[in-house]
């Protein structure tokens, strides 16, 4: 468990060099904290670009989702305006069999557009919506589009 802590940390951070040591020691890239939280989690929402990217070399799974609120990486990244990053994990596709990771729903029925829309990101809110146009009119539980839940 504490080289899991250690992972964490370092995903936080940045710290790509100790988490490179951790990763060649077997470390699993994709351990989950009690709230299922993965170092992808943590390095996403702390707009760590090399880190994520580092993480996602050594297999780590863009698909991960939170314990609760079945939130991934990309759902965080978009929520606190990490565009460099949200571009990265965009482009981690599986396949063509797979629907894009921008149009994962949290436990809310909530898309990353959603999720940029509530942390009032208007750069990421931009990028994903002309990539992503389909996402515009997606509604969440609550009946709600991603425009809906921008501040007034």
């Amino acid at each position: 468990m504490e080289f899991e802590r250690g992972m964490w940390n370092c995903a936080v951070y940045g710290k790509t060099d100790q988490l490179l040591r951790l990763l060649k020691k077997g470390v699993n890239v994709n351990s989950q904290d009690r709230y299922g939280f993965t170092p992808l989690h943590y390095a996403s929402r702390n707009g760590r670009t090399a880190t994520c990217e580092l993480l996602l070399s050594h297999g780590a799974d863009v698909f991960a989702v939170t314990r609760n609120g079945k939130a991934t990486a990309l759902h965080r990244a978009a929520f606190c305006g990490h565009l460099d990053v949200v571009k990265l994990l965009c482009s981690c596709q599986k396949s063509e069999d797979y629907p894009p990771l921008a149009s994962m729903l949290d436990v809310d029925g909530q898309t990353c557009l959603h999720s940029a829309a509530r942390g009032n990101q208007p750069v990421v809110l931009h990028w994903l919506s002309i990539t992503y146009p389909e996402l515009i009119s997606i509604r969440d539980n609550a009946g709600k589009t991603a425009s809906d839940l921008l501040p007034l």
